[in-house]
Parts: structure tokens; sequence; C-alpha cells
């Protein structure tokens, strides 16, 4: 310490050496010696708060929230269990409750620098279940495997793709911002803009290259119209102006309508072969490999087809495991987003009172984002923190693979790039060997080659079964509508002809003996159609007996 607080060494230097503030380094300064220790001791043991640390560390790991308000309650019940002595000496400084109160626990971390606030972050129950160490070393063994089947040796080689949802209502909602106001006034309120039918949300679909590069946007809105639909603009002079989407978008961009603003089997069909077009145009005589997870409208065997006869190798991430293994879903969806928001933010103050959110205020949200969201930087950072590229399996997370596993799986030791190397040969056999599962090729723990000759032979043969099932149930069904059709046919043939025989000759003239035969019976005993009983002496009539209504009863 005397070494440390020479004289001969200026104020700076000593800062920037012990990391102390000027005022701190000043005060050393003013003594001869070691300045006394300021403040009290802390309460718990070095032992004691070691184990805490410990066991806030395995809490965490496993899953755990453990909040300040939650520790100073196990702390509480802790104390209420020590000796007497040191029970009171807890009453005299955490109060009567022996509560510790936030003074302790910020001292506490500033002594115990391998702990820190953090944020936590919602991970759904199914997705902490697939994430397991093996899977994502089966992945990448996986991946390298593709990469030396198809010389796969540069970024311009790998791509991502996946679909995101923009909904007009969130961004309108979440893009509130600070403004000018009276003094005095505690929050704005302001008035959301209502939604314009067909401008409710839109999916996004990039398709992004581990260079940074991108392909032109693709885009699925709400409603009906196909391909490339138009909108109509009102021109000063009153007469509109039909403007296709797409031109808000950017150059080659394409925007479909949907009923609902996503994929489903046969749009997936019309992307790929969009996919195809544009990456089959670049380097055509080098194979590509794309990333992308293995939602069952994927597996469409024409769109497929036409990306392997594009030279692009279709590879399925394992299911579950997207939010650790996609790029798209680390940095640039996460940027799109909140450039979404931030460009809602401002074109809100100039829509006229009284407009709607429309389809243009939409695109143009769109085209902003996608614009400054997928920039070189953030796409490359998003391959190179998913360690897709460059192919480097240590860059990912491994204690978010054992989250929610319980204590034991917590504490497990996992050399992920020993892992991948021993479950090598398992990954290639499952690549050679796909199965079916729910109707489609199961991903389950396993990474999948979608556009591969046996993928594409399981699929054709589950198509070609899905259309005998299908036409079988249209013949049942058709059966059953002709057996109802001619079921109504002959009940109208029995209709006209029940008519046709009461209307016949014989029928009225049988009808008309009835009727006199009634009028002389009538006559005979002075019954009429008001009085139809007959007044026979001492004859009773009875009626059959009302129901009664039991009380409360409804």
């Amino acid at each position: 310490m005397k070494a440390v607080k020479s004289p001969s060494r200026p104020v700076a230097e000593l800062m920037r050496v012990t990391g102390a503030t000027r005022a701190n380094v000043r005060t050393w300064m003013a003594f001869k010696e070691c300045p006394p220790a300021l403040g009290r001791p802390p309460f718990f043991t070095v032992a004691e708060e070691t184990v805490i640390s410990e066991r806030a560390i395995d809490w965490c790991l496993c899953g755990g929230l453990l909040t300040r308000e939650r520790l100073s309650s196990i702390m509480s019940e802790y104390i209420s269990g020590l000796s007497p002595a040191r029970l009171g000496a807890a009453k005299a400084r955490f109060g009567e409750d022996c509560v510790p109160k936030r003074g302790w626990f910020d001292c506490f971390l500033r002594r115990h620098p391998e702990l820190c606030l953090v944020k936590p972050q919602a991970l759904e129950n199914y997705r902490a279940v697939a994430s397991s160490p093996e899977a994502v070393a089966k992945f990448f063994a996986a991946y390298e495997s593709m990469r030396r089947k198809y010389n796969v040796t540069s970024a311009k080689q790998v791509w991502n793709s996946d679909e995101s949802m923009i909904k007009a209502a969130d961004l309108l909602e979440q893009c509130a911002v600070k403004v000018l106001g009276p003094a005095g006034t505690k929050r704005a309120d302001y008035v959301i803009p209502t939604v314009q039918k067909g401008a409710e949300a839109a999916s996004v679909v990039p398709t992004v290259c581990a260079d940074g590069t991108q392909l032109p946007i693709f885009v699925v809105v709400a409603g009906s119209g196909g391909r490339l639909p138009y909108v109509d603009i009102t021109r000063p002079d009153g007469t509109t102006n039909r403007v296709p989407l797409a031109s808000y978008l950017g150059e080659d961009a394409e925007v479909h309508r949907r009923d609902k603003p996503g994929f489903n089997t046969d749009l997936w069909g019309t992307y790929a072969a969009f996919v195809a077009g544009q990456l089959g145009a670049r380097e055509p005589s080098k194979w590509k490999i794309l990333l992308m997870d293995g939602c069952k409208v994927h597996a469409n065997v024409d769109g497929l087809r036409r990306l392997r006869a594009a030279k692009i190798c279709v590879l399925f991430f394992p299911s579950h495991l997207t939010h650790i293994l996609q790029c798209l879903d680390k940095v640039p969806f996460l940027k799109v987003k909140a450039k979404g928001r931030e460009r809602t933010r401002s074109i809100l103050p100039d829509l006229p009172k009284g407009a709607s959110f429309n389809l243009v205020n939409l695109m143009d949200v769109i085209s902003y984002a996608c614009l400054h969201g997928l920039s070189t930087a953030n796409i490359r950072d998003g391959f190179r923190v998913t360690g897709t590229w460059p192919p480097d399996i240590s860059k990912i997370d491994i204690p978010r693979l054992l989250l929610g596993k319980g204590g034991g799986s917590a504490k497990r030791d996992v050399d992920l790039p020993r892992l991948s190397r021993l479950l090598g040969p398992e990954a290639r056999r499952e690549l050679a060997n796909p199965v079916m599962a729910f109707g489609s090729v199961s991903n389950r723990g396993r990474a999948v080659e979608a556009n591969s000759d046996a993928v594409l032979r399981l699929l054709s043969e589950r198509a070609a079964l899905r259309a005998e099932e299908q036409r079988k149930k249209d013949e049942k069904q058709a059966a059953k509508d002709k057996k109802a059709e001619d079921q109504e046919r002959a009940a109208i043939r029995e209709e006209t002809a029940a008519e046709l025989r009461s209307s016949s000759p014989a029928a009225l003239k049988r009808r008309q003996r009835h009727n006199e035969r009634v009028q002389r019976q009538r006559a005979k005993t002075g019954s009429s159609a008001d009085k139809p009983y007959a007044p026979v002496p001492g004859s009773v009539v009875v009626t059959p007996p009302k129901k009664r209504r039991v009380q409360g009863a409804r």
C-alpha cells in the first residue's frame, strides 16, 4: 500500500491502477498509513455468503427466478433459526422482522462480482425440453457433413430464411414516445387510429446470406387477390390510381394476398419458386445451403424439387431449436421489430385526424424496418452468434441448453465440440434415413436434408397416400350426396303422386259422399261443427286433464 501511495505517483495514475475514484485516491494520499476500515462488517460470514452465492447461481441455471425480495425472504427464514445472540444482532441491524433490505443486497452484490442483476427472458417449456446439448451437437455434425458433401466453403453459399409476423395493432400500441405537454401533466393520452381492413398484419419473409446480402423481400398480407395485389391511391383531382404494393418494398419484391397473412403449403411452393429463381442466378455452378425451420407447410414436394434443381440444399433445424440456431431469430428480427416501431412513431403524428392506418402505411413501415433492421452488420452478427458462419459450435451458450432440466443437468460439464464429433456418425445416419411422423418428415432431435432423394420419396409417397385417402373420402361423400339426392327426388315423386291421387275424380267423389254422410248424421243427431258431440241423455264429456305447473319452474 505504501508503494501504491507513493507521493511521486500522480493521482491520475493511481486512479488507473486501483480503479478508484478521484475522491478516494485523494483520501488515501492524505493518510500516511493505511486508512482505517469504515462501516460495520457484514452480518453473514464469508462462508455463509459463499454458500449464498453458489446457491443463487444454481438457482438461475435451473431456470428459477431469484429476485431481491425472494432472496431477502429466504435470508429472513435462515436468520430465524440462528442462535439468540445472532438473532438479536440481526434484529438490531435489519429490524424486528429480520428481513435484509436493499442496502444489504447492494453491498452483497459488490462483494460478489460473480453475481449480477439480469432481466429474465421467457422461454416456452417445450423449447426448454428440446434444447439439449445432444440435439445441438447432432445439428452441427449434420451441418458439417452437408458442407463437405456439397463443397460449401464460402459465406456466399450459406443462407437462412424465416417468416415474421408484423401486426399493425402491436406497432401502434408500442410506439409511445415522450412528448411535450403542460407542466404538471402526468401523462398524455393519444387516440390510436383505426386499422384499415386488410392492413391488420403482414408476414415478412426475408432470405439472408452469411456474407450480409439478402434476396428481395417476400410479403404476405391479409385479403384476397393472389399475387401482386394493388392499392387504390386517390389523386388530388379526385381520380384514383392503382399502385402495386410491391413497388413500396423495392425492386423484385413480391407481395401476395391470403385470407390469413401467412404461409400454407401452396403459397410456400410459390415462395420456393421465387427463391429458386433468385438464388439460381447467383453462382449457378455452386451449391448453396438454405437453413430453415421444419414447419409442416415447408414440406411441399414441388417447391423442394425446384430448390434442388437450382442447386439449393434445404437443411431443417431440429424442432424447437430455432431460438438458438437460427440467424434471423437472433439479431435481424429484433432489429426489424424495433425499426418498425421507430418508423410508426415517425408517421403517427403526420396521420390526419380521423384517418386510418392503411396498407400504404404498413408497406412503408415494413420497407423501413427491413432496410435498416436487415443491414449487413446485423445479418453477419446473427450468423456469428449462432455459430452457423463461420462454423463454430463454441458460440452456443451451454447453460441455456441445460436450463429447466433440474439441478443435476445444470451442473453437467459439456464439451460441445467433442460431443459433436462423437455424435457425427449418428447424425449422418439420420440424414440418410429420414422417418415420417404426424404426416410429415420428423425433425425431432435431428437435422433433416429436406430435399434429398430419400425425403422427397417419403413425401411423394405420403402425398400419394393422402391423395388416395382424399379420393376415397370424396367418393364416399359423393355417394352420400347422391343417396340424399335420390331420397329427395323420391320424396318429391311421392308427394306429387299423392297430390295427383287426391285430386283424381274418384277421390273427389269419395270425399263428396263422405261429406254427405257426415251432414246426414249431424242432421239426425242435432250436432254441428261448433258442437261436435251428440246430445245423448245422461252422457258426460270428459276432457284430458291440464298439466299443473310447478311453482318456481320455468
